[in-house]
């Protein structure tokens, strides 16, 4: 098969394909790729890119994690300007971004740029060590921190940390500024540090002690709390009368170990 071109027949704007030439072997110029104004709804995008060979055909803008998660399945952009207002479908978490802006070519080929951004405040560690008094398991503890107003009891932010007595702890948040922190876990009487200045550095160095005997979760060692651990005494899990709150050493059992522990702290009160 052949094709005669006529001297006098072209058209401007019609091209002739006759077989699988590639006329071009790149993907997409993309000039300008910025992120401006980005809030848990969306973000606006600065762009402009084109192809000389075989033009812009499709845009696709995607957002995952700083670790590479996925958080916004890739959306195919229709734009009519070098401004978008990329509109998320569910609002994202403060924290760190990135936007996979993926620019293709009419041959396919694909340029892409990926740009951090944050929501919020990024995300910072507080970090410090802990002791559970009288705690010897070596099994982790929930223990429940909470970011207050300072001087009050109103919670701000709260995290739930698997800790172990004597070891490191971390968290992270948002937040920045002075906060009370509070922590209570099961076991435990609430205690607080007061006054933590969180920063864009985070926070390093905090010290607790939690204080044993709460069997009843009431943030007090009384009377409630011995009547408890007696109605358990001599038990092990597998007990029809067991209570795992009365087992305030962690050694799955409840004896003389515990009420020493409760005997010893009887009468205290932790912070509200």
């Amino acid at each position: 098969m052949y094709i005669k071109v006529v001297a006098g027949s072209d058209r401007s704007g019609v091209d002739l394909y006759a077989g699988t030439a590639v006329i071009d072997s790149d993907g997409p110029i993309v000039q300008r790729c910025n992120v401006t104004n980005p809030t848990a709804n969306g973000i606006t995008v600065s762009h402009f890119a084109y192809d000389p060979e075989t033009r812009l055909e499709d845009v696709k803008f995607e957002v995952k994690t700083t670790g590479g998660t996925t958080v916004v399945a890739p959306t195919r952009i229709f734009f009519e300007s070098s401004t978008e207002n990329f509109t998320f479908p569910a609002p994202l978490a403060n924290g760190g971004y990135n936007l996979v802006a993926t620019y293709t070519n009419g041959e396919g080929f694909v340029t892409t740029r990926t740009v951090p951004f944050t929501v919020g405040n990024s995300l910072v560690n507080v970090s410090g060590t802990i002791s559970l008094n009288s705690f010897s398991a070596v099994t982790n503890r929930n223990l429940t921190f909470q970011f207050r107003t300072p001087g009050t009891t109103t919670v701000i932010e709260s995290h739930t940390v698997a800790c172990h007595n004597g070891t490191a702890f971390a968290l992270s948040t948002a937040l920045r500024g002075n906060y009370d922190i509070a922590v209570k876990g099961a076991h435990f009487l609430r205690e607080k540090i007061s006054n933590v200045n969180v920063t864009n550095s985070g926070i390093t160095g905090l010290a607790l002690t939690l204080k044993n005997g709460d069997v009843n979760g009431d943030n007090s060692v009384g009377g409630s709390d011995f009547n408890a651990l007696r109605s358990a005494y001599g038990t092990t899990p597998s007990d029809a009368a067991w209570n795992p709150m009365a087992d305030l050493n962690g050694d799955s059992a409840v004896g003389a170990t515990d009420f020493s522990i409760l005997r010893a702290n009887f009468g205290q009160i932790g912070i509200p």
